[in-house]
């Protein structure tokens, strides 16, 4: 990772500006929230150099909305800053969020951003919602990091793994809603509330679902090993295109997706019965002796 000064301002002369409280964070720490909330590109990640060519990571993303941003640290432009260590970085976010208040946002926030390639493979936009300022700030404890966060920043190259895969990510989604009992000519009863109750278009913007929540709350009940990828994906505005795919008639399929999520979206995911499997042997043998 290396620093750049697009989009980099360190003024706040600005009328609408979002003043971001990091606390008591050295220069290093706050250079760094500089370049991740700076306009177009403040950092990149670069995996590979050739002749006139740069190949970045596929994490690379720039913000390009007009919201204006600014820390309530004053720099100086002139000083050399050192990027800080994914290590470093996590524990960065998770004193914000202790700072702020934020500690059950944070895994929501992390699946949120596990989501980035996915918008990027089927051409949406990601849309987060804006910072708000409510209620009291609390001071940062001493105590050491949750036993959650940890165990997030452990599993954490796994997930970075899985988000190489929009795939992978989409596949549990969409199967959110798949069940096995149902069979397959009545799954237009079965999807009918989603579709035509819960995700009622407005008159005025028939383009715009309402109650895409509400969807995030059903799919994190049926398959609770995801629910926080469920939450993330509607903060970040993926859920329009999740439910596009599941309104199709082939819905995104992986082979992968299964053993690592645990979410069936079909019956090719789950174990036979053992009527099922003698007839498969009875099958066979049939096959066999001919």
């Amino acid at each position: 990772m290396q620093y750049t000064s697009s989009g980099i301002d360190l003024s706040c002369d600005f009328t609408e500006t979002d003043i971001i409280d990091i606390g008591d964070a050295d220069e290093n720490v706050t250079w760094w929230w500089y370049a991740i909330l700076a306009q177009y590109e403040g950092w990149k990640a670069i995996v590979k150099q050739a002749a006139h060519r740069e190949f970045l990571a596929p994490w690379t993303v720039s913000r390009m909305c007009e919201t204006r941003f600014a820390i309530n640290k004053g720099l100086s432009p002139t000083s050399s800053y050192t990027p800080l260590s994914a290590e470093k970085a996590f524990y960065v976010l998770a004193e914000f969020a202790r700072l702020h208040n934020l500690g059950s946002q944070f895994p929501i926030a992390l699946m949120t951003a596990i989501t980035l390639l996915t918008h990027q493979h089927y051409g949406s936009t990601v849309q987060l919602p804006l910072p708000r300022s409510f209620g009291g700030k609390q001071p940062a404890p001493t105590e050491a990091i949750t036993s959650i966060w940890s165990s997030l920043n452990e599993e954490l190259p796994y997930y970075m793994t899985l988000s190489c895969s929009p795939e992978v990510v989409m596949y549990p989604l969409c199967g959110s809603l798949w069940e096995p009992g149902v069979p397959c000519n009545l799954v237009a009863p079965w999807l009918h509330p989603l579709f035509n109750e819960i995700l009622q278009q407005d008159e005025k913007s028939p383009t715009v679902s309402q109650d895409y929540e509400t969807i995030a709350l059903i799919g994190a009940i049926r398959r609770p090993n995801i629910g926080a990828l469920w939450i993330g994906a509607v903060a970040g505005g993926l859920a329009p295109k999740v439910v596009k795919k599941i309104r199709t008639v082939y819905p995104p399929l992986d082979v992968i997706s299964f053993p690592r999520t645990g979410c069936p979206q079909a019956f090719m995911d789950i174990q036979g019965s053992e009527e099922d499997e003698k007839w498969e042997t009875e099958e066979a043998d049939d096959r066999d002796s001919k």
